[in-house]
């Protein structure tokens, strides 16, 4: 509907209420998007923008996008993503709401960075994973996939992936979290294909994970976060709900501050596959029964569980040989789906409602 071929900025300014639709074609065809901008792609006003790609993208920048308060656009792509861009994704304000049915596709997909600042952004994904032939590997669905980094500062992030093997944020690179809020749902299942398979995650990163701020929840029909490199929590609230591993990190986990819930009903509540160390905050982890534990660590490959501080509960107990900076109080007599109390003397220090299922020791 519109393909811009300067590589020079392009202002776009939104008034009253537009919609662009393309033709469909060949997906072998040459075209990039219903909208398609080789520069930068710079958006501001307060018009209403619909796009829907029945080719590929919806929206696709070969340089970068800036989104800006006011805007209010909605992408829908049947073929591919929703919105691309090669060099960077901004999103300063706005009301974005994105859609995509294909196998594999990304509600917001860029190959550098995605910074968000403010505003509300939905992504719907419903397509199942497919086979990549470039990369020879399965790739799933995902509501904001990066090939760099992932920062949000502020704003809302509503992400849902119905499809098997779908994510909802996932980065090549590391995701930093100071403020805002994040909600993820996926439902889909594992997508197999040629020996090779993806699951579906809440969010997944391969690079280090932070927490300084905002609001997560994500629940999961798997682990719910993982990161391929460390993960660290310093603030915020973030509750993880998953079938396996509710926050996982291929190496160390540290959380010194914050409001941390880990719920799995099918593995380890806190899994860190090197140390783990709490050290702040407050930490409500459940885990399912024997081997699995509410917190872990991978005593296994030599490291260890380091509780120094903080208030924890742990239902599905600690992992064994822990070094514990004090001492826990442990029990195996409780009852499920019961509120119980932690007093500091007379004076109500936590409150916790119990699990439905049966666990193991409480500590």
């Amino acid at each position: 509907a519109i393909s811009l071929l300067s590589k020079k900025r392009a202002y776009i300014v939104l008034a009253g209420s537009n919609t662009l639709t393309d033709g469909s074609s060949s997906k072998d065809s040459d075209q990039k998007a219903a909208f398609y901008c080789k520069g930068k792609m710079l958006f501001s006003g307060s018009g209403v923008l619909n796009v829907y790609g029945n080719t590929k993208n919806a929206i696709a920048c070969a340089d970068y996008i800036i989104f800006s308060t006011g805007n209010n656009i909605y992408a829908k792509s049947t073929a591919n993503h929703g919105i691309k861009a090669n060099d960077g994704i901004f999103i300063n304000g706005g009301i974005l709401n994105v859609e995509v049915s294909a196998a594999a596709a990304k509600g917001i997909s860029c190959e550098s960075d995605i910074i968000v600042n403010g505003g509300r952004t939905t992504c719907i994904t419903t397509g199942a994973g497919a086979w990549d032939t470039d990369d020879n590997e399965t790739k799933g669905s995902a509501g904001m996939k990066a090939d760099g980094n992932i920062t949000v500062n502020g704003g809302q992030l509503y992400m849902k992936s119905t499809g098997n093997g779908g994510k909802g944020l996932s980065a090549d690179g590391t995701l930093n979290v100071t403020g805002g809020d994040i909600f993820v749902i996926t439902l889909g299942s594992k997508y197999s294909a040629n020996s090779d398979s993806t699951s579906p995650k809440g969010i997944k990163t391969d690079g280090a994970i932070t927490i300084s701020g905002g609001n997560i929840l994500v629940s999961a029909n798997n682990e719910a976060i993982e990161s391929k490199s460390t993960i660290d929590i310093t603030g915020g609230h973030v509750y993880a709900y998953g079938s396996d591993d509710a926050i996982n990190s291929k190496s160390h986990m540290t959380i010194s501050g914050g409001y941390v819930m880990a719920h799995s009903t099918g593995n380890d509540g806190l899994d860190a596959n090197g140390n783990c160390y709490i050290k702040g905050g407050v930490v409500y982890a459940i885990g399912t029964t024997t081997p699995e534990v509410g917190i872990d660590a991978n005593t296994e490959g030599g490291y260890k569980l380091y509780v120094q501080g903080g208030t924890i509960v742990a239902i599905g107990g600690l992992e064994g040989g822990a070094q514990l900076s004090q001492s826990c109080y442990a029990t195996s007599s409780w009852s499920k789906s019961t509120w119980y109390a932690l007093y500091n003397g007379d004076e109500l220090a936590l409150a916790f409602k119990t699990p439905s299922l049966d666990r193991k020791s409480v500590v």
